[in-house]
């Protein structure tokens, strides 16, 4: 962050500070108090129990009053929950996955997700910031700083949220440049040197613009450890490095008129560390065995004989406008990113040998996005029973590998001397290993190690056209039918493979050189439901939908050519419910879904295949489940402070018709393409049954004084597996987690302190996982946790 960042948060919070008494403007919100609540000070204290207005249909509307299964939270909401990073949102809500490889957020929800890592693979659960379409898989995990609300819409989004829906979508809302003078530090110290920090600021600058500025820096030292092994021709381990990301966004808003709107916002986000690049080789492949690599047996250790390190640059610039006419509303929503990879090493054996390594000093996705709508309001024709809403959508993409370099037996040791340590016997099992005679460079008559590097670049060319209507026949049945067309052109830029040279050129003409032609999809995904209110403060709502993952190339190939990979689509059905009770004590959300998957894209990774990560096409797949969340405030009474949580997820999920499937052999532990069946298995990340239950109590001293706020939850998963292969190895089994915060509140300088513990139980389990040829390697996510948080606001 460079000295005129750093001055124009100074600058910025220096201002906030002087003016924060001196303005008398109350700022737009986004949560309503239920009139049952304002009647106890004490219970309007518990954010727990507020409502959130949404925009799920593109408009805003109670949660409550929206027939589309959402769970939502406020920053209220998110603060008293412990949430304070995008992963952590798994833990409450139903049937979400949070996981991480290489730098790349991988998300599932209700069984349907993308588990590449690849800067141009899209993922199957869209997610937007500020109505922006985020392709970009990197840098997803980061804290949530200067965040107005967090909404999970669950199941495909097609209409209107377009493409790569399937499983459903994650809408993150930042604040908004107001009228009223904030400013709000937090900090957080924990163990393993946690260290983080958040500002945000906003400033009115006249009585039509304001700006506004969210700062996030955070430091952790790894939890994992490198260990030496002291062998033959072993490379001592390098220490790990910490991972720190430190972010800076700044928003301004202009609005002249009553009816005109502008928002223009700058993010720039830098990643750097070990992170997910840690993995530790837990069970080795008989190739790895045979080359003397066994793995690592004990919990939080590695070896290495490369660096785990990673940076990933996130530059954007997005805006909207809006202008509310008497007849409709017009709104704009533009942007560009630019996801840069600037480093990344992963030792793909995973171990302190020097045998196979990758690294790429220029890995990129450049988005170019633009969204136009016309809406109604409530000014509209029939606007009290017909809301409406139109639009078109462009995405323009570039990004891929541009190069990655593969890397063998880097040490210079030759390949003959390391296959001299395998028996006769051992080796006869592996001479099936295609790659050690396809490029002349890597024979193992040659040598000494050699060097490749593999360009793959994508460009995507998509235009789409949606529409969505929503009548209310009486005032307790309304239907909405909607739909989306799109449009898109896929092809690769670039798909070859060069010699590398010592001082880093590249040997011509390409070893392999590829082309492969344009494709073009049609697609049209539409939206049909009922909802009904049955009794005041109950909604039922029946819906039927279609969703669409674009198809695209498998473009980081070594010696094979590359293949296309066909759409995935999804038909869901799904009945829900929404129900309070007792004034708004009880708060009761449910469903239960079926969903149909065709061509679900799966993805493995194997070098012997040809590439390192590929997509392939499970003909079919379903997914049938309930799920349900709810909020009780149990002691209205005696102790209105007090609010008990639940939510759940049941997940029935499997692949239907999986014939001709790509794995490794259980006899052999080699990769076998298209040889396997996987008819049955269990979809990969979808654990059965997974839930949360949680306890806050507020209590409020007196109104000079402050307020403490206890909390505690659980949350419980039966486990799952992280392959569609289904193997012993790549399941994660049942466990649950704890987690506790003690905080107080001193109103008169709007100060909190709060003591947290996460996964206080201590248990060990697998954040991430995925096999390759030297065998499963898995990442445990973070053990005992704890610290303590401080904030302050004016």
């Amino acid at each position: 962050m460079n000295e005129f960042l750093k001055l124009t948060i100074v600058s910025l919070a220096l201002t906030a500070a002087k003016s924060a008494h001196a303005q008398d403007v109350v700022s737009d919100t986004i949560t309503q108090t239920p009139p049952s609540q304002a009647e106890s000070p004490q219970s309007s204290r518990n954010s727990l129990i507020q409502e959130v207005v949404v925009t799920a249909q593109k408009r805003e509307e109670n949660i409550q009053d929206v027939p589309v299964s959402i769970t939502a939270f406020n920053a209220e909401q998110l603060s008293a929950l412990g949430v304070t990073n995008t992963k952590q949102l798994g833990l409450v809500t139903p049937g979400l996955q949070f996981s991480e490889i290489a730098g790349f957020t991988l998300v599932y929800l209700r069984g349907i997700g993308t588990d590449s890592f690849l800067p141009y693979a899209d993922p199957a659960v869209a997610t937007y910031v500020d109505g922006l379409y985020i392709p970009a898989q990197q840098g997803l995990i980061n804290g949530l700083g200067g965040v107005e609300r967090v909404e999970v819409l669950k199941g495909p989004q097609g209409t209107l949220f377009g493409r790569n829906a399937t499983g459903g979508a994650i809408d993150v809302h930042t604040k908004s440049p107001g009228q009223k003078s904030e400013l709000s530090i937090n900090s957080e110290l924990g163990n393993f040197n946690d260290r983080k920090a958040q500002l945000y600021g906003n400033v009115p600058l006249t009585d039509t613009l304001a700006v506004n500025v969210s700062a996030v820096y955070n430091y952790m030292d790894p939890y994992y450890h490198t260990a030496n092994d002291n062998c033959l021709l072993c490379e001592p381990s390098p220490e790990l490095q910490a991972d720190r990301s430190e972010g800076l966004r700044v928003k301004i808003r202009w609005t002249p008129t009553d009816r005109l709107d502008f928002s223009l916002a700058g993010l720039r986000l830098l990643q750097q560390g070990s992170g997910s690049t840690i993995a530790a080789l837990k069970y080795p492949s008989l190739l790895a065995r045979a080359l003397g690599i066994n793995g690592d047996p004990n919990d939080y250790e590695i070896q290495r004989n490369e660096p785990t390190q990673l940076r990933v640059d996130n530059s954007t610039v997005y805006g909207n406008a809006k202008w509310s006419l008497p007849w409709f509303d017009l709104k704009l929503i533009a942007g560009i990113q630019n996801i840069r990879t600037e480093d990344a090493f992963y030792d793909y054996d995973e171990s302190q040998k020097d045998l196979v390594s990758f690294f790429t000093h220029n890995a990129y996705n450049v988005v170019q996005t633009q969204e136009f709508q016309i809406a109604s309001n409530d000014s509209s024709w029939m606007g009290d029973r017909f809301k409406w809403i139109a639009g078109f959508y462009h995405l323009h993409s570039i990004g891929g590998y541009d190069p990655i370099s593969l890397q063998v037996a880097g040490s210079g040791v030759p390949l003959d001397g390391l296959f001299g340590l395998v028996t006769p016997a051992e080796l006869s099992q592996l001479a099936n290993l295609p790659v050690l005679g396809q490029i002349p460079a890597l024979t193992i008559e040659q040598g000494p190690g050699v060097k490749v590097n593999i360009h793959g670049v994508l460009r995507t060319r998509s235009y789409s056209g949606f529409a969505q209507g929503s009548y209310d026949i009486t005032n307790w049945f309304g239907v909405t039918v909607g739909g989306r067309y799109q449009v898109e052109d896929r092809f690769l830029v670039k798909q070859f493979v060069t010699l590398a040279q010592p001082d880093g050129g590249e040997v011509q003409p390409p070893l392999f050189n590829y082309s492969a032609p344009i494709r073009t999809q049609y697609n049209f995904s539409p939206k049909l439901s009922f909802n009904f209110k049955p009794f005041q403060g109950g909604l039922l709502y029946l819906s039927a939908s279609k969703g669409y993952q674009s198809g695209t190339y498998n473009g980081i190939n070594i010696y094979t050519p590359p293949t296309y990979v066909q759409p995935e689509r999804v038909e869901a059905f799904e009945i829900g419910a929404k129900t309070e009770f007792l004034g708004g004590q009880i708060r009761l959300n449910g469903a239960v879904f079926d969903n149909e998957i065709k061509n679900q894209q799966v993805t493995f990774v194997s070098l012997t295949n040809g590439g390192a990560i590929t997509f392939e096409n499970a003909p079919g797949a379903r997914v049938r489940g309930a799920e349900f969340d709810a909020i009780w405030q149990f002691l209205p009474v005696l102790d209105p402070g007090v609010v008990f949580t639940a939510g759940g997820s049941y997940l029935d999920s499997y692949f239907t018709k999986y014939p001709n499937a790509s794995g490794y052999s259980e006899t052999t532990g080699l990769f076998e393409s298209k040889t396997l069946n996987f008819d049955g298995n269990r979809i990969a990340r979808s654990p059965k049954v997974s839930g949360n239950v949680g306890l806050n109590q507020i209590i409020a001293t007196d109104a000079d004084s402050g307020t403490y706020e206890l909390g505690a939850d659980a949350y419980y998963n039966s486990g799952f597996f992280f392959t569609a292969q289904n193997t012993p190895e790549a399941r994660q089994g049942t466990y649950y987690l704890l987690n506790a915060h003690a905080g107080y509140t001193y109103e008169p300088w709007r100060a909190k302190i709060t003591l947290f513990g996460q996964n206080l139980n201590g248990r060990r389990y697998s954040f991430a996982s995925f096999t390759e040829d030297f065998g499963t390697a898995t990442t445990l996510a973070p053990p005992r946790t704890f610290g303590l948080r401080l904030g302050w606001e004016l």
